[in-house]
């Protein structure tokens, strides 16, 4: 990996990239300063290298990892026989620090990868990546931003603080989870794909999975299905609309497809349902979407996580 150093500034309000780099440093760089950023993450790719905070000394090697915090004053120097090679990115943003308060990154200095960390090896493709791309192309903020998340999400698996997992038992749900889910229910009569709701908020669709799962126990299309068929029953049992009115209006164009989900759902066709006596109806039916997801909240699991230290 070729020794580079770059200045980005991409932020979507809600996370930032700030710089990232590469370097192979001479066995007299010394580094003593006081950090301007959020958090910077820097990984031992190579040889060896000694880090002081807090009046703290660390002697670092390679698959080690150390974090510069703002306003805290750092030195490292890499060892006079084996100097080091390192790289780091900078993390900042209005959120950062929400989205790193339970893991390690915020409660300790440094720490070792595992040899299988999925951190680690992000962090290396995020690096890679970034060292060639134009970061003014509105397509890579985009594929950085979502690199960004996918990291911060295996951060929160990977990295957990033990320390932190009592504020498990009932989570506080980010402002970026109840936007989804809100996103997800006001939108049920588009014929929207779980693609573009990812695009929507600038992540992956595999970070869109993991935040659904964990704070509220499904996945984005189950709640996108929920919020459409507790519509669709509803415009069945209280309106003239015909069939195929009402899968246009719960975010289905194609009737044959609404009248098969409908069924795989409720156990009826819509005309059935439809004519079905209110005694027929279990009431559970209807309030089951509902209370599936107030239930949900309340049932996330304590995250099974090993770290190495």
């Amino acid at each position: 990996m070729k020794s580079y150093w770059k200045h980005y500034f991409i932020d979507n309000h809600d996370i930032a990239l700030i710089e990232a780099g590469v370097q192979k440093n001479l066995p007299s760089q010394i580094n003593d300063y006081t950090v301007h950023h959020d958090y910077v993450i820097h990984i031992v790719l190579s040889g060896k290298g000694y880090f002081v905070v807090n009046h703290q000394h660390y002697e670092l090697q390679k698959n080690d990892c150390f974090i510069l915090k703002k306003d805290h004053h750092v030195y490292y120097e890499p060892d006079h026989d084996d100097p080091w090679t390192i790289g780091w990115i900078a993390l900042g943003g209005k959120n950062i620090e929400h989205y790193l308060k339970d893991t390690i990154i915020t409660h300790r200095d440094t720490f070792h990868f595992k040899e299988d960390s999925a951190v680690y090896y992000q962090i290396i493709e995020l690096i890679t990546f970034l060292e060639t791309i134009n970061p003014q192309m509105t397509s890579n903020k985009l594929k950085i931003i979502g690199l960004l998340y996918n990291l911060l999400a295996e951060i929160n698996l990977e990295l957990i603080d033990p320390s932190t997992f009592i504020r498990f038992t009932l989570p506080e749900v980010p402002q970026l989870a109840q936007n989804i889910r809100h996103y997800l229910k006001t939108n049920y009569h588009l014929p929207i794909t779980i693609e573009e709701v990812a695009l929507h908020f600038g992540i992956s669709r595999n970070y869109l999975f993991q935040i659904c799962k964990k704070y509220f126990n499904l996945s984005p299309k189950q709640i996108l299905l929920e919020s459409r068929m507790a519509q669709a029953a509803c415009l069945l049992r209280s309106s003239q609309l015909k069939i195929s009115e009402v899968s246009e209006q719960v975010g289905y164009r194609d009737t044959f497809q609404f009248s098969k989900m409908f069924k795989n759902y409720f156990g009826h066709s819509p005309s059935q349902y439809r004519i079905l006596s209110d005694e027929t109806i279990d009431d559970s039916v209807l309030t089951l979407p509902i209370l599936y997801h107030e239930k949900s909240l309340l049932n996330t699991k304590k995250p099974n996580v090993e770290i190495w230290l």
